[in-house]
């Protein structure tokens, strides 16, 4: 598994690098995140897993695409960004339609579809807790979708959306 502190501050560490950053978007024009490796190897932990360097490279790629990442415990986790972002009303239906994509998406879609609501999310994709989200890909599988589940609860508290379920609970004083 993932340990999203120690990923946050290797993915801070690329962001700030900008010659690997250049290497490393240089690489994916050129194949997929698995040729990654090369540029990246030195800054990932030595005792990864197959399955935990898939969710480090698929991350890796999108600092990349966005060429910033916060220091270690000051990012947002994505599914905040997109629910704060999508407040707006002109922007509302491009994320949530991306972000629903993203969260109904098998493991091996997430990356695409990550990207494209990282894209939409502009600016504010350089705040996302890079850490938090490459643990949170290696847990993505797992049975009852615990991952997504939690991902839709954050979208919807942070975009003000209110379910069915809340908007028939009684006051309490």
């Amino acid at each position: 598994m993932v340990n999203p502190g120690h990923a946050a501050a290797v993915f801070a560490r690329l962001a700030a690098d900008p010659g690997t950053l250049g290497e490393v978007r240089r690489t994916l024009r050129a194949g997929d995140a698995s040729a990654l490796l090369g540029p990246l190897g030195r800054l990932l932990p030595p005792e990864m897993t197959r399955w935990d360097e898939r969710d480090w490279l698929d991350v890796a790629a999108l600092v990349a695409r966005v060429g910033a990442a916060p220091k270690p415990g000051a990012g947002v986790p994505v599914p905040r960004l997109a629910g704060e972002r999508s407040r707006e009303p002109a922007t509302r239906p491009g994320i949530e339609r991306r972000f629903l994509a993203v969260v109904e998406a098998e493991r091996e879609d997430v990356p695409t579809r990550l990207a494209a609501l990282v894209d939409v999310l502009g600016d504010a994709a350089k705040l996302a807790d890079w850490g938090l989200l490459a643990a949170d890909l290696g847990r993505w599988s797992l049975d009852g979708t615990p991952v997504q589940r939690r991902w839709a609860v954050a979208y919807r508290a942070a975009a003000g959306v209110v379910t069915d379920d809340q908007a028939n609970l009684p006051d309490v004083d």
